[in-house]
């Protein structure tokens, strides 16, 4: 099945704000948050996802993974928190878009939630199938893919939106296996936040997030919740993750000094894991939505309510 591209119902344009590998990134009038152009291929985006990802570009991602498990799990529950928190009880259903290796469906059976996978990637669609036994559809996330999936309480999406040649074409797709009232969590890199704009400004750093290989779409809160909001939802929690800049701007300059990229990781890590440890996991949570309510944040995951019909 393959990746539509963006469909031409407008004209694309806008200031370029960024260029990379040939490829200009414009803030675009037209879908209302900044995105590459010219798009790739069609054929190419299919190749990517259904080869290359888990071939020779990531071929350790999986192993990578499951050796931070303990530490995604942290990650995973402050999610499922959320929804258990803004869903009425025995409304527990999740449809996880790009599933990846499967480990968040996974979580969700264990934690009594009703689970399902959308994962192109047949490596990755595998492990969650053979290796973890949790249901896994392996394809693109069209509207065809899922036409036998029941209506379902949330759709998450996790680094997927930036990925994609359609964003709305892919909420809309959301809204359409959504329950009445459900949510879609999406989760994607924060773009050209103030944090990253600050050290444009300060260290002279080109603009380092733009990958136009992999990442067509650059969202901050407000471009990610514009679609949102056009696609029929509304949004109603937002969730960050720390924001690895401020280490770039105290002077463990990983941007200038990529070997310190690992090591910063790390502390994030570290710190999440301290903080757990110490019974604080709920006080940790609550700086991390802080975070979200201000547009900061490495990444950035916005909920939002299914309203209506989509637009």
């Amino acid at each position: 099945m393959s990746a539509d591209p963006r469909p031409h119902d407008g004209p694309h344009d806008g200031p370029v704000v960024a260029a990379n590998h040939g490829v200009d990134v414009i803030d675009c009038r037209h879908c209302g948050f900044r995105h590459v152009t010219p798009l790739p291929d069609p054929a190419a985006i299919d190749k990517l996802y259904t080869e290359d990802f888990y071939g020779t570009l990531h071929e350790t991602y999986i192993a990578s993974q499951r050796a931070n498990l303990d530490w995604w799990h942290l990650e995973f529950g402050a999610k499922y928190d959320l929804f258990e928190e803004l869903l009425p009880a025995g409304r527990r259903s999740l449809l996880d878009v790009g599933s990846g290796p499967g480990w968040f469906v996974q979580f969700g059976s264990k934690r009594g939630w009703s689970t399902i996978g959308v994962e192109p990637g047949p490596p990755a669609a595998a492990h969650t199938r053979d290796t973890l036994g949790e249901n896994v559809i392996n394809d693109f996330f069209t509207p065809a893919a899922v036409a036998n999936v029941k209506q379902v309480d949330v759709v998450h999406l996790h680094n997927v939106l930036e990925h994609v040649p359609d964003p709305a074409a892919l909420l809309r797709t959301a809204h359409g296996v959504l329950a009445p009232g459900g949510l879609v969590s999406v989760t994607s890199p924060n773009d050209f936040n103030p944090l990253q704009e600050a050290l444009v400004r300060q260290r002279g750093h080109a603009r380092w997030w733009i990958s136009p290989r992999e990442h067509l779409n650059y969202f901050d809160r407000e471009g990610l919740e514009g679609v949102l909001r056009r696609e029929g939802f509304e949004p109603c929690a937002h969730l960050a993750s720390f924001p690895l800049e401020l280490f770039a701007l105290m002077g463990e300059d990983y941007i200038a000094d990529p070997a310190l990229g690992k090591a910063i990781h790390g502390k994030r890590m570290a710190l999440e894991q301290e903080m757990h440890a110490a019974g604080e996991g709920a006080l940790l949570g609550r700086i991390y939505r802080a975070l979200g309510e201000l547009g900061l944040g490495r990444t950035l995951t916005v909920m939002a309510r299914r309203v209506g019909e989509s637009t």
